[in-house]
């Protein structure tokens, strides 16, 4: 066979290997500096593998005559372009292998940097042409990345460039197929054996060694960043955490120091184990992060003596408590290793003073999400948040019965941010309306934000709200309750040492309880967490707690009642009297049971009694409000329960609580008031009483409560029953300086107005004023106001250029149509208005017909003696209508309205109020009319003195 000719040029045209014979061959008379190769077609080429031993051999055998052109200085060349390289023929592929390899090692004394930087074009293209081929040609890629790491084997003190060039070219790997997955672990294989290779033939070079540490670390990075941010095709990412740990081990087996870019390692292991659900990738990636800190943790000391913050090991804590449920006793005796060591950190972290935010000295080229949620986390970290001091369920309990919660305008925290986009994730969820997009890739990512709301946990002042994002997620996500449930476990411990003082968030942990109860199957792992609470021998704040917790977790999910109304007994009363705590906790449990559900608080209607019954002011102010529930919703007549609790709030005006719950409860009464006239006038007494005589900030919130009382009553029944009402009320108005309670006054004073100048019709009063000359016209687009008496009317009002207005005079009605105000009555009869159909089928013109044969004296009387039964018979109907009731009510309805009188008090009220204002005037017709206003005087003056005189 000929010789092949082998020529790498720097041109955009295509390389084109071949007989030297061939035409196909493309030369150049000025070769690049790369040169030629010459093999000679008899030289036997083995294959070269990647064993450094081997490899070395092999490149020792090759046979034949072979010429090499070195660079004439590759260091001194300039920027090369893309070398190409398009087709070429199989059988030549290892040929060329070879050819890349002996450049290598013959120019290694130039520098590997240089030979690399030479390489890297023909790397790049050979890893680029490996996607979507699974032709022979496309395998050369993998062959040269298997050649080159056999060289490093090789030549060690030579390696790093080569890696670092092998490392670089990962990007370019396709990554769409199963198969693509196979070739990365290829890749990753290959390169892992190398470095092992490097390392430990290194192992006595300190200098060199720690570089080829650092690097490998690098590499790992780099592959677990790609796993994380990559659409990796089905095939299970162990291949690649166990070449991970072989990596990891040898590294410590050598004894060398932990290196601090492992951290980056990691960021990306937490993403990969809280994505995968396949139980042999968790066990490996759980043993390469076992093995990871206890490298890093390798001295009884190393944690206390450790000054860095270890955010990127907290942040497993979720993950690893979750392998806490497997089945597995393996999976489960890991998580275990890991979490004694995770233990220790967050006690570090939890007693530690926070110092300056930790600078990332580096980050990687990929932004996985692992190390997105890292930097999360650090930022978090340093943040103040929100204060939890004494926030608990207990404290929550007492909501609504006085006013010591004072709301301060401050910032939003991010947990408390994210609560409420759960939230409302669940409330779009109960509208059975579609998710929105961000509500849909926010699921995504739940698993990562709640792994950093675990941690904050210990945060000094965003634990609370921690807590209750946790809670809000669990009931968003059911599928986090198992995980939530043993964190809880595990928080527990940890805030019960003694070397903790952290009492306040070990009652705030347990309120994320009731959420796992979201899901159904959840519910009675944890009533069972929360009945041990429950126990009488239990201390006051443990047992409180926990009624509050079960009270809690039957809102969320109701088959929880039957334990809960096992705890809300009216024995409690009596077996814990000692203890404040606890007979508040099951009162505010009764009360917010008769509020989510009336029907399941009648069941428990002795235990509101013995709330009542009790002298504590907080328990029986929560009785009360537990009766008030039960009224709302009619599910207990309220005279029948305030004859039996009224002996037992007697001294209600003693205490502001008790007063507000009780007028609370007091405006119930009004819905049977008059059916109860003595036992109401004693209600009204009482909710009067409270009005008058609470004085001071602390009665504020009871006399606005006695006011929204009053409202509810008809004015009629406080008129006869409060005596001097009218004169009592305005002096009471006309007293008071507080804003919140004049608000609640002025409602309460538009009923008593509304009350006092109820009308019917605004046309009717309208009408009354024109027809007794009080008014000069009417400004309406009802014809009903010419029944009710008005006799100048004013329609379609248009302002501006070329503005009208439409005016209608009774007495031209009456002049040219021969129509009266009770013929339009009778027309109305007959044609239809507000108060009557009419008669059907009857058409104007005949209507007004009959109207004027009639005539307007008589017309009236007609129709309310005899009905309109005989107009229907003359329009020819089978069935004669006799007599109809409702005409004199609809005749009454106009002739007699109910309105204010010309001479009453209101209507000399409004002339009063309403005064006439002239310059206003002269400014309108300035701009509608362009009247000057001794124009407008002229004509407007004279109007108003004469109705002044009326």
């Amino acid at each position: 066979m000929e010789n092949l000719n082998l020529a790498l040029v720097s041109s955009p045209k295509p390389l084109l290997l071949g007989h030297s014979s061939s035409k196909n061959v493309f030369t150049r008379r000025k070769p690049f500096a790369f040169g030629t190769f010459r093999v000679s077609a008899n030289s036997s080429s083995s294959h070269v593998t990647r064993a450094a031993s081997k490899s070395h051999q092999n490149l020792k055998s090759v046979q034949g005559k072979v010429t090499v052109h070195t660079f004439a200085s590759i260091s001194s060349s300039n920027s090369q372009e893309t070398t190409s390289m398009l087709s070429c023929r199989v059988e030549v592929q290892s040929e060329l292998l070879q050819q890349v390899l002996l450049f290598m090692l013959q120019n290694k004394h130039l520098g590997m940097v240089q030979v690399c930087e030479f390489l890297k074009p023909l790397l790049d293209f050979s890893i680029i042409r490996l996607l979507g081929s699974e032709s022979p040609s496309s395998s050369f890629g993998l062959q040269l990345v298997s050649s080159m790491a056999s060289f490093c084997c090789s030549c060690p003190s030579e390696s790093m460039p080569v890696l670092m060039l092998l490392t670089e070219c990962l990007k370019y790997l396709p990554h769409e197929t199963s198969e693509d997955y196979r070739k990365l672990v290829f890749v990753v294989e290959h390169m892992v054996e190398a470095y092992i290779v490097v390392l430990k033939s290194l192992a006595g070079e300190k200098l060199l060694i720690a570089e080829v540490q650092l690097h490998a670390v690098e590499f790992l990075g780099t592959i677990l960043s790609l796993l994380t941010c990559l659409q990796w095709h089905s095939g299970g990412y162990e291949p690649i955490i166990e070449l991970s740990r072989r990596l990891c081990s040898v590294q410590k087996d050598l004894g060398l120091q932990w290196e601090p870019g492992l951290s980056t390692i990691m960021a990306s292991l937490f993403t990969i184990l809280v994505q995968s659900e396949l139980e042999h990738e968790q066990i490996s990636i759980s043993k390469l992060l076992l093995l990871i800190l206890k490298w890093k943790y390798d001295k009884d000391d190393a944690i206390a003596t450790n000054t860095s913050s270890p955010f990127e090991e907290v942040l497993f804590l979720l993950p690893f408590v979750s392998l806490m449920s497997s089945p597995s006793k393996y999976v489960k005796a890991l998580a275990t290793d890991l979490l004694l060591i995770l233990e220790k950190l967050l006690l570090k972290m939890l007693v530690a003073v926070r110092h300056k935010p930790i600078i990332d000295e580096e980050t990687h080229y990929l932004s996985t999400p692992g190390i997105i949620v890292l930097r999360l986390l650090r930022h978090l970290w340093y943040q103040d948040g929100e204060s939890s001091s004494r926030i608990s369920l207990l404290n929550l309990a007492l909501k609504g019965t006085h006013e010591n919660e004072v709301m301060h305008d401050k910032p939003i925290s991010w947990a408390s941010h994210l609560r409420g986009f759960c939230l409302s994730i669940v409330e779009r969820r109960k509208s059975t309306s579609p998710l929105l997009l961000p509500q849909e890739l926010f699921l995504t990512e739940t698993p990562l934000l709640s792994a950093v709301l675990s941690v904050l946990l210990i945060h000094p002042s965003m634990g609370a709200a921690a807590v209750d994002s946790l809670s809000s997620i669990a009931i968003m996500d059911p599928k986090l309750g198992v995980p939530l449930l043993l964190e809880i476990m595990f928080y527990s411990n940890i805030f019960t040492r003694n070397d903790i003082i952290c009492h306040d968030m070990l009652l705030k942990i347990f309120e994320m309880l009731p959420s796992l109860a979201s899901h159904s199957a959840m519910t009675p792992l944890v009533v069972q967490t929360i009945l041990p609470m429950l126990n009488r021998d239990a201390k006051g704040s443990l047992y409180a707690t926990g009624t509050r917790l079960l009270c809690r977790t039957w809102e969320i999910n109701d088959r929880a009642f039957g334990s809960l109304q096992g705890v809300l007994l009216p024995k409690g009363f009596t077996d814990f009297t000692s203890d404040r705590a606890i007979y508040i906790s099951l009162a505010a449990s009764i009360r917010d049971v008769c509020h989510k559900s009336p029907d399941r608080g009648v069941d428990l209607i002795l235990t509101v009694s013995s709330c009542i019954e009790c002298q504590d002011p907080i328990v029986k102010a929560l009785g009360l409000q537990s009766l008030v529930h039960l009224c709302e919703a009619d599910v207990i007549d309220f005279y029948t329960a305030w004859d039996v609790i009224a002996k037992h709030v007697q001294g209600y005006k003693g205490d502001p609580i008790i007063a507000h719950s009780t007028c609370l409860l007091l405006r119930w009464g009004a819905m049977d008031a008059e059916a109860y006239p003595e036992a109401s006038k004693s209600v009204l007494l009482n909710l009067w009483d409270l009005v008058t005589s609470s004085h001071g900030t602390k009665w504020k919130k009871t006399k606005i409560a006695a006011l929204e009382a009053l409202i509810q009553y008809e004015v009629a029944q406080l008129e006869k029953n409060v005596p001097d009402f009218k004169k009592m009320n305005l002096e009471l108005f006309f007293s008071e300086t507080s804003p919140t309670v004049l608000k609640v006054m002025e409602d309460f004073h538009v009923k008593i107005i509304t009350y006092e100048h109820m009308i019917e019709e605004a046309e009717a009063q309208c009408a009354l004023l024109n027809s007794e000359s009080l008014c000069d016209g009417c400004f309406s687009s009802d014809s009903d106001i010419f029944l009710f008496g008005a006799r100048t009317v004013y329609r379609e009002i248009c302002l501006g250029d070329g503005g009208y207005v439409v005016c209608y005079e009774m007495a031209e009605i009456e002049n040219k149509l021969g129509l009266g105000r009770d013929s339009l009555i009778a027309l109305s009869l007959l044609l239809g208005s507000d108060y009557h159909q009419g008669v059907h089928g009857l058409g104007p013109e005949l209507a007004c017909q009959i109207v004027k044969s009639i005539g307007e004296k008589d017309v009236l009387k007609k129709f309310a003696s005899e009905g309109l039964g005989w107009v229907k018979k003359r329009k020819g109907a089978k069935n004669n209508i006799g007599k109809d009731d409702t005409i004199l009510q609809v005749i009454d309805a106009y002739l007699k309205p109910k309105c204010h009188s010309a001479d009453s008090d209101f209507v000399l009220k409004a002339h009063s109020q309403y005064p006439f204002q002239r310059t206003k005037l002269h400014h309108i017709c300035a701009v509608y009319f362009e009247w000057p206003s001794e124009r407008t005087d002229g004509y407007i003056l004279p109007c108003i003195a004469e109705r002044d005189l009326r």
